[in-house]
């Protein structure tokens, strides 16, 4: 790869200003001499080791040591400041808050102090960790932090752990690596994935979670298709017989004793107690080893013991640690971007200048297979411009907290920088990439372009001679598969902001294959699928590095009670993985699969896989858990998932998740990705909707927008904010939006799309011409709907033969919900998120399915009402770790109470849900709503409810005193 033969040195002082700094950051000459790179101050911070039992309190005495090398005197400040305790987490208290050292030319400065966790409240969660940050500033310029560090004080197992090896294409699990032959041996020295040494350390404080969720992703920088192990030990007095209580994200082997107690290869999230084992232990000190294999997305584990009667084993203990945390974050970070300039970010060893190198990227997609420095990891290669100068930008302060603004880049260029030094044994960050600003009047867009792959003529042995085994699959289900991965493309290219366009290229592959039977996800998951898309591909002159990811639909068949069926099944992903350094995911085409829904959530995997890959882990998560921070305001599936997109690109945020933003802050997360090529596009009134490209999902000519303003009809709501006014669904996972699509749509020329009297802008649902207020009542429940109460809302379809009015009101007793049509739905479901806040937070979310046959479901955490008319369950996302969320102690049976009437005027049913479980019947409550029902006939695709509102997503009402 051309280098350019000499760098170009550029010092720049830091700006914790931001963005609105940079037109005012000079670009320096070229230096004639370097700036001297001895810092004279070096700051350290000293824990001895502690450990300590369940039942102690836990004390870390913390020494920060600074040592002034220089020539003139120093007046310093040193602070421990407390953060906000995560949710769960016990606080710290520190002996010693601020002190002021004065340090002569030569002279060291010991500031101890001794950090308190303090003990966990009888049956309260969490209760494990608490944080306190170290900073070191001149007392002259106590902005200018001269070291900043975390100190996390975790009370968890002793554990060691070591890693990451390799689990390229899942094969970790039975991959046998040195631990597992040598058992813990504190001086092994391994080679680890792509040859990296690897060797026992202590698990760092910081990985230990506020739940006692042990976070892998948090002791290595390797995080996506690898495997570590963990080492414990358990101590009794006597020889005894324990019960491990286990949970793992993914797979999990365990030995005790060096023999092997349990195996499981798994791909899932890990949940308290997933799987249980007894172990024989011998009296003394039991070694546990645990591996844990990881795919992608979160990875850990839950690890406790019990009796085998859910009681504390009589003289057996798990060993617990004290610990603090990980050295800082090595990483470089882009923290803000514009159309010349950058923000960049990094934390280093010792207080002393910092350097970022700077290379502009060749122009056109990056190549995963590229160039890239073996200390880069797995991130993808992006070459440079041959003939580009190198930029050498300096922080010249004497920090260990970098902050550097840069400036005088080109407009819509992407650049590839890492700064130095890093961190403990590296002397340089990875590599990181970043795209500026287009130049006016154009718009960025992120095109990843995938493979799908529809392997149309697949039989799972032992069918393979039954008749017809070989046949493949029909032209109109092919085309039936594309329009629906099409569905999903529109999905991310919406809730993105109009950035990522996932460019997908469907391919037949009737070759008739025969697989093992069960084979998860099929045909992509039984091996030789890369063979299989290099074939495919060659005959296209193609190969697989020429795309940024693939997706595998198996169409297996089984021959049953003498017919053919296509079984279904989840979805799987794995990657960035050898060979072609990209993802793949891979579900099977039988039903109920909904192509949309797996593409849409095993996509995210993927896309989540490709940013943590290039340096940024911090896009969320899809498997919604309130204690990993991957739980917010949303619904279920679809919407969770719009939710993600929406966030990392800056239209909403996690502490304000009800105010929609235009996202121009933080459109530049987007194109940090080292994967697919950035496009620029016209953007005449920089509204952030594309004029007219037919490559693209959606321009302002499909919309019906004016590409010469940003609000064409001047409502308060951009266009782009009209483009983004729902997640842009039609048919979720099991529900279809019910009316015209047309009526699902803002309407960039009507300043009040629905018709509710409410402009656009001021309306928090442009398209839904509903009154959001509830009003005190009171109710019989009788199962008729009294006259003078109005309904709040019409479920309606034409082509269904559906239309229902949806009256609502409270008291007292709690909520009621009246449904009166001309004929019975075949089924219902209502969802309440009682305090609006989303369906996978708190203890405030109850779930009422309707079955006006009677056959409402009964026992387990489901409780009847009366003639089992309907049935209500506890969704309690409440509970740290905990997993599935709902809870058989929410309800009692008859608690809910139901009645429905059928006559000549149709059917109506009155249903009450209680005032419990946070569902609060006071004025000003806001509550979160999403009703679906089955029509008992009429032509709905396969076989999905029809919602009220757009699938997935609740809709916000409050309660208030009286008629209005």
């Amino acid at each position: 790869m051309p280098r350019a033969s000499k760098p170009i040195l550029i010092a720049v002082v830091a700006s914790a200003a931001g963005l609105a700094s940079l037109a005012g950051v000079a670009t320096a000459a070229p230096m004639a001499a370097p700036v001297d790179d001895d810092a004279h101050l070096r700051v350290t911070v000293e824990t001895p080791p502690v450990t300590g039992e369940a039942a102690d309190v836990g004390v870390l005495e913390a020494t920060v040591v600074v040592r002034n090398d220089g020539e003139e005197a120093e007046a310093l400040e040193v602070r421990f400041d407390a953060p906000a305790p995560d949710a769960g987490a016990a606080p710290l208290e520190s002996a010693v808050l601020r002190r002021r050292v004065d340090l002569q030319p030569g002279a060291t400065a010991r500031v101890p102090t001794r950090l308190r966790l303090a003990p966990p409240a009888p049956g309260a969660p969490g209760g494990d960790r608490g944080a306190v940050v170290v900073r070191v500033a001149r007392r002259a310029s106590p902005a200018e932090v001269l070291h900043e560090e975390e100190l996390i004080l975790a009370r968890g197992p002793d554990l060691a752990v070591i890693g990451p090896f390799d689990n390229a294409g899942r094969g970790g699990f039975a991959a046998e690596y040195p631990p597992e032959k040598d058992g813990y041996r504190a001086d092994a020295r391994y080679a680890g994935v792509g040859g990296a040494e690897v060797r026992w350390r202590p698990l760092p404080g910081s990985a230990i979670g506020a739940n006692g969720f042990i976070d892998l992703r948090r002791c290595f920088e390797r995080r996506e298709n690898v495997v570590a192990y963990v080492r414990a030990i358990l101590r009794t007095d006597a020889p005894r017989r324990a019960r491990l209580l286990l949970g793992s994200d993914d797979t999990l082997t365990v030995w005790c004793n060096g023999r092997r107690v349990l195996a499981r290869d798994v791909y899932r999230a890990a949940a308290p107690a997933q799987d249980a084992v007894f172990v024989e232990l011998a009296a003394g000190a039991n070694e546990l080893l645990l591996k844990i294999g990881q795919g992608g997305g979160g990875w850990g584990l839950h690890l406790d013991l019990d009796d085998g009667a859910g009681g504390r084993p009589e003289g057996v203990l798990l060993e617990k640690a004290i610990r603090r945390s990980a050295r800082g974050d090595a990483a470089i970070r882009v923290v803000a971007v514009g159309r010349t300039g950058a923000v960049l970010a990094w934390r280093t060893d010792r207080v002393g200048p910092g350097d970022v190198v700077i290379e502009r990227a060749r122009p056109g997609r990056a190549d995963p297979l590229g160039p890239r420095a073996p200390e880069d990891g797995p991130g993808s290669g992006i070459e440079t411009s041959p003939g580009t100068p190198k930029r050498l930008v300096r922080d010249p302060r004497r920090t260990n907290v970098h902050r550097v603004a840069i400036d005088g880049l080109e407009p819509g260029a992407r650049y590839v920088l890492h700064a130095r030094p890093g961190v403990g044994e590296r002397g340089r960050t990875r590599a990181l990439a970043f795209h500026t600003t287009p130049p006016r009047g154009r718009h960025a867009v992120l095109r990843l372009r995938l493979l799908a792959v529809v392997f149309g003529n697949v039989v799972e042995a032992p069918d393979a001679d039954q008749p017809g085994a070989d046949a493949p699959l029909g032209d109109d289900r092919f085309e039936a598969i594309e329009r629906e991965l099409a569905d999903t493309a529109r999905f991310f290219f919406i809730n993105s902001g109009l950035r990522v366009w996932l460019d997908v290229t469907t391919v037949h592959d009737a070759t008739h294959r025969v697989i093992p039977p069960d084979t998860p996800y099929g045909v992509g998951y039984s091996g030789g699928e890369w063979a299989a898309i290099d074939g495919l591909l060659a005959a296209r002159g193609e190969k697989a590095s020429e795309y940024d990811g693939v997706l595998l639909i198996s169409c297996d068949r089984r021959f049953r009670n003498g017919r053919w069926e296509m079984p279904g099944s989840g979805g799987g992903t794995l990657g960035p993985l050898p060979p072609a350094n990209i993802g793949k995911s891979g579900w099977k085409a039988g039903p109920p699969n909904d192509h949309r829904w797996l593409f849409c959530h095993e996509f995210h995997h993927q896309i989540d896989a490709l940013y943590a890959a290039s340096g940024y882990p911090e896009l969320l998560f899809n498997h919604f858990q309130p204690w990993d921070g991957t739980a917010h305001r949303h619904g279920e599936h679809w919407d969770g998932n719009a939710f993600s997109l929406r966030e990392w690109g800056g239209h909403v945020s996690r502490s304000d998740q009800r105010s929609w933003r235009d996202g121009k802050a933080l459109a530049w997360r987007w194109f940090v990705n080292q994967w697919g090529e950035v496009l620029t596009v016209a953007d005449r009134d920089e509204d952030g909707v594309p004029d007219d490209d037919p490559r693209l999902p959606l321009d302002e000519r499909r919309l019906g927008s004016s590409d010469e303003r940003r609000d064409t009809d001047v409502d308060g709501l951009p266009d782009l904010g009209e483009a983004m006014a729902t997640i842009g669904l039609e048919h979720g996972l099991g529900q279809a939006w019910a009316g015209p699509a047309e009526a699902h749509r803002a309407d960039p020329r009507n300043p009040d799309s629905d018709g509710d009297g409410v402009r656009d802008g001021d309306d928090e649902a442009p398209v839904d011409p509903v009154d959001r207020r509830v009003s005190r009542r009171t109710v019989t429940i009788d199962g008729r709907i009294d006259a003078g109460w109005g309904a709040a809302a019409r479920l309606e379809d034409e082509a269904a033969k559906v239309a229902i009015d949806v009256h609502l009101a409270w008291d007292v007793r709690g909520l009621v919900i009246g449904l009166r049509a001309d004929r019975a739905p075949r089924d219902g479901r209502i969802l309440i998120d009682a305090d609006d806040d989303g369906w996978y937070l708190g203890g405030d979310n109850i779930e009422v399915r309707l079955s006006p046959s009677g056959r409402a479901p009964a026992g387990g955490h489901w409780h009847p009402a009366r003639g089992r008319l309907a049935s209500v369950a506890f969704h309690n996302a409440g509970v740290p770790g905990r997993w599935p969320f709902y809870d058989a102690a929410g309800f009692r049976d008859g608690e809910l109470r139901a009645e429905q009437r059928t006559g000549d005027d149709g059917w109506s049913v009155e249903l009450l849900i209680p005032a419990k479980r946070g569902l609060e019947a006071r004025i000003g409550e806001r509550i979160g709503l999403l009703l679906a029902v089955t029509p008992s006939d009429g032509p709905v695709e396969d076989g999905r409810a029809l919602t009220l509102f757009e699938p997935h997503r609740s809709f916000g009402f409050e309660l208030v005193c009286g008629p209005h």
